[in-house]
């Protein structure tokens, strides 16, 4: 079934895949993985730079120069054959930079441990990353960042406790979060904002379908905190504000046509089908209360934001924002890394609910002070320095 699997994939890239006889263009910058680009851009505008697809989907132009050929024959030696490919094709295009905002990619991690000595790697933190405690030490082991842009000096601890290859670390916190704060300036300059909170509450979706394959009683766990969030705003008349995945459509390539499938995303599937198994009669109540806009605006302008382990409860923090994490799973690895106030084990409403309704009503500095530890541990920001400049001089400084 492995190598069926495999056949497939190359007949697919083949049969769509224009096929090019002569070297890829030189250039200074190459983005591998071509999700996740556009957030790279704003970086990189004013470099040369070209795009490297590696994913089946997106892969649509095939090179065989002589100088490919010759560079995957002693690839291939090394390695399996699309890590071979890929290397083959970096090395004819000779950037001063490969840079990727997959941090997480093994793809990523084979091409790094064979050019690595030959080229300049950058590697994004793009999410959290508790897949390194969910999945262990052999997980783990497969990756090698010769440079990783990370949130905060946390992911550093994270990263050396599991022993990941890491070369190097630059804090320098979230390039998502940056752009939405770069969005938001030009906005005001257009329009006046001011600071009320529009919400009570933010509840981020952290749909699990599938999950207690791996860990036992987890999807219900992590509905609870959907069911006593709802029945808080209830029954205190509360403005809730919920953080859905967006309906979108994908296209996967077909083996018979040329033209791309169009199907809906599975996680959005996924996330209706999941919270009407576990919230059955909320259900309804969950999605009258889902808001169109980008999940860093409801965030923002949200009293409190509650989840288990989303990403965007880092950067709330980072927003100067408040964050419960409730985990009522019997694992400690989805922890929040910060304890205090902002974090809550025990699944018990009486419990929930008065914690809810305290830091409703306390002030963002006495929140912060009631934190073990200072919110820059866990996720950089800086007025002053934000995470765009910090990259943008990182990048010119390999650009000699």
């Amino acid at each position: 079934m492995f190598f069926l699997s495999k056949l497939k994939k190359i007949l697919i890239i083949l049969y769509s895949s224009k096929i090019i006889f002569k070297d890829p263009n030189k250039t200074d910058i190459l983005v591998l993985d071509d999700q996740g680009a556009d957030r790279l851009k704003p970086l990189i505008e004013n470099y040369n730079y070209c795009i490297l697809p590696i994913r089946v989907s997106s892969i649509n132009e095939l090179y065989f120069s002589l100088k490919v050929l010759n560079n995957l024959i002693r690839n291939i030696r090394k390695t399996k054959l699309s890590t071979a490919y890929f290397c083959s094709i970096i090395e004819a295009i000779g950037p001063k930079l490969i840079i990727t905002s997959i941090d997480n990619s093994l793809q990523v991690s084979d091409i790094a441990k064979i050019l690595s000595k030959k080229f300049n790697f950058l590697a994004i933190q793009n999410a959290a990353r508790y897949e390194l405690d969910e999945y262990g030490k052999k997980h783990s082991n497969r990756f090698f960042i010769p440079e990783f842009a990370c949130f905060g000096n946390f992911d550093k601890s994270l990263y050396r406790k599991h022993n990941v290859k890491v070369k190097k670390f630059f804090v320098c916190g979230s390039l998502n979060l940056s752009l939405f704060k770069d969005y938001l300036k030009k906005l005001s300059r257009k329009k006046k904002t001011n600071n009320y909170k529009k919400y009570d509450i933010c509840l981020v979706s952290e749909a699990s379908r599938g999950w207690d394959k791996l860990f036992p009683g987890v999807e219900k766990s992590i509905a609870k905190v959907a069911e006593f969030t709802i029945r808080l705003a209830k029954k205190h008349n509360l403005k809730l504000a919920f953080v859905a995945k967006r309906p979108k459509f994908i296209f996967e390539k077909s083996v018979f046509s040329k033209k791309p499938i169009k199907r809906e995303n599975e996680a959005h599937k996924n996330e209706i089908k999941f919270y009407k198994k576990y919230l059955k009669v909320n259900f309804k109540f969950l999605q009258r209360n889902v808001k169109k806009y980008s999940s860093y605006h409801v965030m923002l302008n949200s009293n409190l934001t509650i989840a288990m382990m989303s990403t965007l409860l880092r950067e709330s923090l980072a927003l100067r924002g408040k964050v419960l994490a409730c985990n009522f799973t019997n694992y400690k690895i989805w922890n929040f890394p910060i304890q205090g106030i902002c974090s809550l084990n025990n699944m018990n409403f009486e419990e929930f609910e008065k914690r809810v309704l305290k830091l409703l009503s306390i002030s963002h500095r006495n929140y912060i002070l009631s934190l073990k530890k200072k919110t820059k541990y866990l996720i950089y920001f800086n007025k002053s320095n934000s995470t765009q400049d910090l990259l943008k001089k990182k990048i010119k400084s390999f650009m000699v």
